[in-house]
């Protein structure tokens, strides 16, 4: 089988050395035109080593087997032999004449050195993309030439293989097929565009790369749940562009030894190879470039909406919305209130802002401003709605009702018509009535707090007690002593269900079970609270026989008002549960005196309360400030308790009592 090759295949313009064209001619006329390999050999020269040499320096100095490779192209190959046989004439005529003066001897390893010896001297290129050109673009007119080019070396060094080792008839234009001039341009203009290809991927990573590190502040990461991504992909890029750096550190070593390569068929074979690595890896690296862009846009997408976001909060705070709603031209609606009320729900220090904005819009009044009816309407309105929330009611509280008045007499007449001025009397009047009812409450507070906020024990020196005695040291540590104030008590429940008598007020409904249970709940823990406090107080007053310096007797006298005052409240919880539970039962009238056990043998006569949530909200705010009170007392009391203790155990054992008199033995005293 002969292998042929159409020069038309692989366009190659260089000329051949004019020694080689000696016999052109004779071997267009021959009537064989495949030649042998021998013939040519004797033909080319006089010498037939001479001429060996100088096929072994045109085709290269180490002949090597066909490559694997070459296999993947048979029908091609077929393809461009049967054109030939078809054409024969067109191949050689495609053949140029050798040039005048030529050397017959100058070898084309000659001519490399001398070309080595030119690019030496100009400087490597620019090696970037024009403005405006595509990346894809070149990329894609760079592959089509790096795809050809890794051909023409391939069929190359498969005809060179073939022409040393002699097995395979060449013909004359196969020959000059393989003119390595061409390639030679051929792989330096690939070899530019690959370093251009590598040196624009790299700028673009660098680019992506900054502009992914300004759009990293975390907020739009935060606001979409992808923290630290873009950390990631500042990673990837700086990974990827460390590949670009050692990739084209080959190509430019590449690049420099190009001719020298060509002149050897390993050579060919390896930069052949390295063109196929070439093609796939920059594919790879422009496609990196594409996904991180894509990255890029999206980041920047996120980082629009986390703007927008920011922006649309900021102009939908509360205030901005009553504002809005406020004005002439909007609309009061349900759907617009509903979203006011639950914007202040979800900012609660828009509460007072927006109570100020509420409360402003009631107090303008003009008899010449014919919106300021209808603007009080609306601020009615939803102010009527802001209630529920605590905030806001509290904020009104610290305000005067004075406005809300003058709208309960607003004169017949306005531009409102009479259905909403009604409208408006009736929204004044009950919005007065919470914030008043929200003001006492705040006064009741206040003065609850202030009764029961008594001074602390007060420590003086005893009466009894001598004025030369000396105070007996306290002891470092001691053991505990027998009875310890309890730890802080759990008060949760009574504190959730004063929070929802306040919030509510008069609209609250007693429902009996739940309050009922958590007053029974208080009621125990004064109980309790009150056994130990009045326990701790008889042995204070056990332990005051003036040794220890401390005024035991005023402690006790300070005691007795807040034992009677706990047992008040004791009793008035037990009254409440017994009115909640005969509301359940709604058995008969209550009576109109409970009676309410405080400990064995002992009670206390109250007045059944009716059940106001008012009035429930009072009793719950008053028996808290008391519990907290009477707790902090029986701590104190107790610390006391175990003051003198220690005391009195340090005189203990400090041994005898100074002016104890031991009497000698035999005095006659009856002591032995």
């Amino acid at each position: 089988m002969s292998f042929k090759f159409n020069i038309h295949n692989i366009p190659l313009l260089a000329t051949v050395p004019s020694g080689w064209l000696d016999d052109q001619e004779s071997l267009r006329s021959s009537t064989k035109p495949e030649l042998q390999v021998r013939g040519l050999l004797l033909g080319l020269g006089t010498n037939a080593s001479t001429a060996k040499g100088r096929v072994a320096a045109f085709f290269g100095e180490r002949f090597a087997p066909v490559r694997s490779t070459m296999t993947e192209t048979p029908q091609k190959t077929r393809q461009v032999a049967a054109d030939v046989e078809k054409d024969p004439g067109a191949a050689a005529a495609a053949v140029p004449a050798p040039a005048e003066g030529s050397d017959p001897e100058w070898t084309p390893s000659e001519r490399s050195e001398v070309r080595d010896e030119e690019d030496s001297e100009v400087a490597t290129p620019e090696c970037s993309l024009s403005p405006g050109e595509s990346l894809i673009v070149a990329h894609l007119s760079w592959r089509a030439a790096a795809t050809a080019l890794q051909h023409s070396l391939d069929v190359a060094s498969v005809y060179i293989a073939s022409a040393m080792g002699g097995d395979t008839p060449l013909r004359w234009d196969e020959i000059h097929a393989c003119d390595l001039e061409k390639l030679e341009d051929r792989l330096d203009d690939v070899l530019r565009g690959l370093l251009r290809g590598l040196e624009a991927c790299d700028l673009r990573l660098n680019r992506l790369s900054v502009e992914l590190d300004c759009l990293d502040d975390g907020e739009a990461e935060g606001l979409f749940g992808s923290e630290g991504k873009l950390k990631e992909d500042l990673e990837e890029i700086q990974a990827v562009r460390a590949e670009v750096a050692e990739f084209a550190k080959r190509s430019r070593h590449w690049e420099a030894s190009a001719s020298r390569a060509l002149g050897h068929i390993v050579g060919i074979e390896a930069i052949s190879d390295f063109v196929g690595e070439a093609v796939p890896s920059l594919d790879d690296f422009v496609a990196h470039c594409g996904d991180f862009a894509a990255r890029r846009r999206a980041a920047v997408a996120r980082a629009k909406a986390a703007i927008e976001v920011a922006d649309a909060s900021e102009r939908a705070t509360a205030v901005a919305m009553l504002q809005d709603a406020l004005s002439p031209s909007s609309r009061v609606d349900f759907p617009r209130v509903t979203e006011i009320c639950q914007r202040v729900a979800d900012r609660p220090d828009e509460a007072a802002p927006s109570a100020a904005v509420l409360w402003a819009a009631m107090s303008s009044s003009s008899d010449s401003d014919s919106e300021s009816p209808k603007k009080q309407l609306k601020a009615l309105t939803i102010a009527h709605e802001l209630l529920y929330d605590d905030r806001v009611l509290s904020a009104f509280a610290a305000l005067e009702t004075a406005p809300l008045r003058g709208l309960e007499a607003l004169p017949p007449g306005s531009v409102l018509g009479k259905p909403a001025e009604e409208a408006v009397r009736m929204l004044a009047a009950e919005v007065r009535r919470r914030v008043e009812e929200k003001q006492d409450t705040v006064a009741r507070s206040s003065r609850r707090r202030a009764t029961w906020s008594f001074p602390s024990l007060s420590r003086g020196r005893s009466l009894g007690a001598a004025e030369s005695s000396p105070r007996q040291p306290r002891l470092q540590s001691s053991k505990s002593a027998p009875l310890e104030a309890p730890p802080e008590p759990d008060l949760e429940g009574p504190e959730a269900l004063l929070r929802q008598l306040r919030r509510w007020g008069s609209w609250y409904h007693i429902r009996g079970d739940q309050e009922r249970q958590i007053l029974g709940e208080l009621r125990q823990r004064f109980l309790s609270l009150l056994n130990n406090l009045a326990r701790v107080a008889e042995e204070l007053d056990c332990l005051d026989d003036g040794s220890s310096g401390i005024d035991l007797r005023a402690v006790v006298a300070q005691l007795q008002p807040f034992l009677l005052s706990g047992s008040d409240l004791q009793a008035r919880a037990c009254a409440w549960c017994q009115a909640l539970e005969a509301s359940q039962q709604r058995a008969g009238p209550s009576s109109p005196v409970a009676t309410s056990p405080l400990s064995s043998g002992s009670s206390v006569d109250v007045e059944v309360p009716t059940l106001e949530p008012e009035h429930l909200a009072d009793f719950l705010e008053e028996a808290l400030a008391a519990f907290a009170s009477l707790s902090r007392r029986l701590r104190g009391c107790a610390a006391l308790r175990r003051e003198v203790v220690e005391q009195a155990k340090a005189r203990i054992e400090a041994g005898p009592i100074d002016g104890f008199e031991v009497l000698p033995k035999g005095d006659g005293s009856g002591w032995s």
